[in-house]
């Protein structure tokens, strides 16, 4: 991830596909399309349920189900491990801090591993979709 340049490819995105003001509010997806990393962060992902599902409570564990869905659907974040001191989850914080710098405003940054270039087209236009109101 050392060469990672966010500047060009969010310009695009903004330019091209923005649907609604990007504001203060507004966060950055970084998106990375690799199925070994896909495979990889949902392994930690179920790791992490299997070892906790029966102490992070109701609300967690709704969240875990949902967070199933999406991997279902090709995509995973380690942002989905509700617990902030967990090894995993700290070092995807750290990891997304470093990409939450001047180039983007110091927005936040949430890194999203697809399985394939297919699953992330088919994210977006459900994404577009949803906030169209399609």
């Amino acid at each position: 991830f050392e060469n990672i340049n966010l500047s060009m490819p969010i310009n695009i995105f903004l330019e091209v596909t923005l649907l609604r003001p990007f504001g203060d509010e507004s966060d950055i997806d970084l998106v990375i399309v690799s199925e070994y990393d896909f495979l990889k962060s949902w392994e930690k992902l179920r790791t992490y349920h299997r070892k906790n599902w029966y102490r992070i409570g109701h609300y967690n564990q709704i969240a875990l189900r949902r967070s199933g869905e999406n991997v279902y659907s090709g995509f995973v974040t380690l942002k989905w491990i509700p617990d902030y001191y967990e090894k995993t989850r700290i070092d995807y914080e750290e990891l997304s801090n470093k990409y939450s710098n001047e180039t983007v405003g110091y927005k936040e940054v949430n890194i999203m591993y697809f399985k394939n270039s297919v699953e992330l087209v088919d994210y977006y236009i459900r994404s577009f979709r949803i906030i169209k109101g399609l």
